[in-house]
């Protein structure tokens, strides 16, 4: 479990997520998933709040990495 409130992603996690920051905002030109100001914070306010979950996870579940999540908002 971890003993911080420090998310820690490695270098290939790091490229997947700005993949998909790249194809979110793509898909948020024509479909308005967020705010046009909250496109400038994506990662920052988008990406790192839905990460955040990892420690509620790590706290009840021994083992997360087969738990699949969708983040609706």
């Amino acid at each position: 479990m971890s003993k911080s409130n420090l998310v820690i992603i490695n270098n290939e996690q790091i490229k997947k997520l700005k993949s998909f920051e790249k194809d979110f905002l793509a898909f948020n030109e024509h479909t308005n998933l967020i705010s046009k100001k909250d496109m400038e914070v994506m990662f920052e306010k988008h990406i790192t709040d839905s990460l955040s979950l990892q420690f509620v996870l790590e706290k009840y579940y021994k083992d997360t990495s087969k738990i699949k999540l969708l983040d609706i908002g």
